[in-house]
């Protein structure tokens, strides 16, 4: 019946709006890629200048229910957002703005020092500490990742560099067949930082390690 069909789709559209949006979860470690997907969450929904307190509360009740009824939208946007077992750090928080501060606050001062420790990790690691030349790389780039994850980016150059200086003897011969490439690509008005260097790693590197610094094309590989 008409009756029966308005009422599903009523319905329908009640339990699309009760749908968590978040894409982003917040945990313990995530917080500077959660903070920017957030932002853009509140933007997208109309809400980010009331979520930073730069929308105040008007004098007119009309408007002023709405804006409470916003405020308490944005809040349940950042707490749905936040994994559940952290939440309490908002718990006794009403505004959106007080919830973020809280979060910046305490998640963004445990990003930075864990920052400055992956930090040390990568400039302290060294090949000898491992049974293979693989899992040393391996590691090198799981930490460039967890890096990037705490908004520390790491350009591949210096990666590249880092890598080269803590090779032992047994690599002496790539190291210095390396330097003389990039040399001769230079003096040939080459940018060795695009896909000749890239190229050439590929050829020359046998394991495929190492290809997490150097993003080889598929179509230099097939050459």
């Amino acid at each position: 019946s008409i009756g029966t069909l308005t009422f599903s789709i009523f319905s329908f559209s009640f339990l699309k709006k009760l749908e968590i949006p978040c894409q982003v979860i917040l945990d313990s470690t995530n917080y500077f890629q959660w903070v920017a997907y957030m932002e853009d969450l509140l933007r997208s929904k109309g809400l980010f200048r009331i979520a930073t307190d730069q929308e105040k509360k008007p004098k007119d009740e009309d408007k002023a229910a709405k804006w409470e009824n916003r405020q308490d939208q944005a809040r349940g946007l950042i707490g749905m957002s936040i994994s559940p077992d952290l939440r309490f750090h908002i718990a006794e928080l009403d505004t959106p703005n007080e919830a973020m501060k809280q979060l910046t606050n305490f998640f963004g001062i445990k990003n930075e020092i864990r920052s400055h420790q992956l930090e040390k990790e990568l400039l302290t690691l060294g090949p000898n500490n491992f049974s293979s030349i693989e899992d040393f790389l391996s590691k090198f780039k799981t930490l460039r990742l967890l890096l990037e994850g705490v908004k520390v980016k790491k350009e591949d150059s210096n990666l590249i560099y880092s890598i080269l200086t803590k090779l032992g003897p047994a690599y002496s011969v790539f190291v210095s067949t390396f330097h003389s490439t990039r040399e001769a690509f230079i003096s040939q008005g080459i940018d060795y930082h695009h896909q000749h260097i890239y190229f050439w790693c590929y050829n020359h590197l046998k394991k495929k390690t190492w290809l997490c610094f150097w993003p080889c094309d598929k179509k230099l590989q097939n050459q």
